[in-house]
């Protein structure tokens, strides 16, 4: 078992700062649906608050079969639901 590092700051409601041996990552978004952009692939996470119960989709070029994404249209998609989850922070 190797040895890791995370830690995570609350920079302000549906904002967090993300910090591992690996880097810096941003995760936007409420409790139980958040974006999470970094040094690695922007992953979409969904889960039921309490209950360990989450699907987490990174957008990463095909792997095992999957369909690939077009250069550049993940990052359309991925600042749209970025921006989508930051109004429903702010609105809420």
């Amino acid at each position: 078992m190797g040895f890791r590092f995370r830690r995570s700051f609350g920079i302000a409601p549906g904002l967090r700062l993300n910090l591992s041996q690996s880097g810096i990552s941003t995760t936007i978004g409420p409790r139980g649906a958040h974006l999470t952009m970094g040094n690695a692939a922007p992953a979409v996470s969904v889960g039921i608050p309490g209950t360990g119960i989450s699907y987490r989709q990174s957008f990463k070029n095909c792997e095992s079969g999957e369909v690939p994404i077009p250069p550049g249209h993940h990052s359309r998609w991925v600042w749209a639901v970025a921006i989508a989850l930051l109004l429903l922070v702010v609105l809420v």
